[in-house]
């Protein structure tokens, strides 16, 4: 069920990344996402990103990684566009799904655009039965879970 992605070596790709999208890509692979450190180790690449960059990890009903997307960024900005994310959860077969995008400069804190895309997809997650799991933030060598931020449940 899962497309592979090719990523061409380039300076905006790393070794690591690269084997990240051989090993996740494989048939053998069977990834579960169980907790926000399965999601760090899964995504440990997000910290060598130079550019903002959005990656969606597409789940099924039992948290099984089905396949993960990237989206383009620049140094400090990233669009989110709700159509493709549900777009592709739709076509995978996904249940669940976590949003991981990276902040280049350093910062912990969702910014006011982090809150509203994140609400946006919960409001649409809910209306499809596609559930946004958490939306989670790579910065330096940390990690901030906005699921785990008070105003996640707002």
């Amino acid at each position: 069920m899962s497309e592979h992605i090719d990523y061409k070596h380039d300076e905006h790709t790393s070794d690591l990344m690269i084997k990240f999208y051989e090993t996740v890509k494989s048939p053998e692979c069977d990834c579960f996402i169980t907790s926000q450190s399965d999601v760090e180790e899964y995504m440990r690449f997000m910290h060598l990103l130079s550019d903002e960059t959005p990656h969606v990890l597409y789940l099924d009903n039992r948290n099984r990684v089905i396949t993960t997307r990237s989206f383009e960024g620049t140094v400090d900005h990233c669009t989110i566009y709700p159509r493709k994310i549900f777009h592709e959860a739709m076509n995978v077969g996904a249940a669940t799904f976590i949003l991981t995008h990276n902040h280049p400069g350093g910062s912990s804190s969702p910014s006011e655009a982090d809150w509203k895309i994140t609400e946006r997809l919960k409001v649409i997650g809910t209306a499809l039965d596609i559930t946004l799991m958490d939306h989670i933030i790579f910065y330096g060598t940390g990690v901030t879970s906005m699921r785990g931020l008070g105003r996640w449940g707002q």
